[in-house]
């Protein structure tokens, strides 16, 4: 019931004021992550699906790799992507600071992962600070790598892209908890 509860909450406030839903709830800071992942991660399902069907299917853009490679692994960027906001919102006490530095690092994130334009085709520092930015560049390089090339998970490219968005995941993830414990 209380993880009823939970979701019923992070449905209708949208994570705002993490902190005083686990206390309003009765719940640990833990059952709220856990819950706010899961719901997170199905709506994220539903959008990677629902991507790659207008993608592949209406605009018709050949696929040369494994479809549920390349859904993972925008599954899992969504998860991470999540898992920043929630880090966030443990941390900044009003909703427009929270909007404003999740805009500033996903606009940061787009233009320099290479999905506006190919990291070759950047300039030297940006290629350089493009590659040291892991979270974005390297799973945006192995989705590349297995829709456009063929490449699977045996491929450097693409082990590369899971490694780093998993690793970087669980510290994500870890670090909400341990900051909304700190609050």
């Amino acid at each position: 019931l209380r993880g009823l509860m939970l979701l019923v909450i992070i449905v209708h406030n949208n994570v705002v004021l993490t902190s005083d839903i686990c206390w309003l709830s009765g719940s640990s800071v833990t059952d709220y992550v856990l819950a706010y992942s899961l719901h997170a991660s199905v709506i994220f399902m539903i959008q990677a699906v629902l991507l790659m069907v207008v993608v592949f299917g209406i605009f018709g853009i050949e696929m040369k790799g494994n479809a549920f490679l390349f859904g993972l692994m925008v599954w899992l960027t969504s998860m991470v992507a999540s898992g920043i906001g929630l880090l966030l919102s443990g941390q900044v006490y009003d909703e427009m600071g929270a909007q404003n530095i999740s805009q500033m690092i996903g606009a940061m994130s787009v233009f320099l992962c290479g999905s506006m334009w190919p990291l070759n085709a950047q300039p030297v520092i940006l290629r350089w600070i493009s590659k040291s930015i892991v979270i974005p560049t390297w799973p945006s390089v192995a989705a590349s790598a297995i829709g456009a090339k063929g490449l699977g998970l045996g491929d450097e490219p693409v082990y590369v892209g899971y490694l780093v968005i998993l690793s970087w995941g669980l510290v994500i993830y870890l670090a909400s908890i341990a900051f909304f414990h700190k609050n």
